[in-house]
């Protein structure tokens, strides 16, 4: 994931000012340091969404030297590295949505980093574009690597999930858990781009 060094400046109103060294574009600004690196967030993913859209590649982050960092969201993450892909093989939207069989505008919304796409497509368009995920999970501040195929995550549910042989894969995890798809069954079917399963992981392990 790349965290991106950032600047802290108090303005003359009493808000703090972000600045990105590594990405000049953005700008933003929050009641106090908490919040100004909150709105950074979404900051930061519009001036990338921008890259995208000019076909430029995305600017590496500088190393942090003490300072505070900000990444993109998790689901942002990982549009941002179906996008290196694409640029490592000299791909167009075009040359994806041909491989993927889908129509240019799916594409833009897989590429949208604000837009809620499914982890299952991007893991797709990751592997026809030549890339691969792989994921590192924190737990009790040791680190695990782990293939996209078998995603692991911070809750206890995940692990539950997982225990009974179904496949859990982070959707987007901005708190506990907000969207988590759980295994394919039969009669709950995912929409290629927008599509979620009806039931969260802790739905279905309160039902059992």
């Amino acid at each position: 994931m790349n965290s991106y060094p950032v600047d802290l400046t108090l303005d003359d109103n009493d808000t703090v000012m972000v600045t990105f060294p590594d990405v000049p574009e953005v700008v933003t600004f929050g009641d106090d340091e908490t919040d100004a690196l909150a709105r950074a967030v979404d900051a930061l993913e519009t001036a990338l969404n921008g890259y995208i859209t000019d076909r430029r590649d995305i600017p590496a982050p500088s190393d942090a030297a003490g300072r505070p960092t900000v990444a993109p969201s998790l689901l942002g993450s990982l549009k941002l590295g179906v996008y290196g892909a694409m640029r490592a093989r000299g791909w167009r939207k075009a040359d994806l949505a041909r491989a993927m069989g889908l129509n240019p505008r799916q594409i833009d919304r897989l590429l949208d980093l604000t837009h809620a796409s499914t982890v299952a497509q991007l893991e797709q368009a990751a592997a026809v574009a030549g890339g691969r995920y792989t994921v590192e999970v924190l737990f009790g501040g040791r680190a695990s690597d782990t293939s996209a195929g078998a995603h692991n995550f911070r809750h206890r549910a995940a692990a539950a999930a997982m225990a009974t042989n179904e496949e859990a894969v982070v959707g987007k995890t901005a708190r506990v858990v907000e969207e988590v798809v759980v295994s394919k069954t039969h009669d709950e079917r995912l929409d290629p781009i927008e599509g979620h399963y009806r039931r969260s992981v802790e739905d279905r392990l309160q039902t059992r």
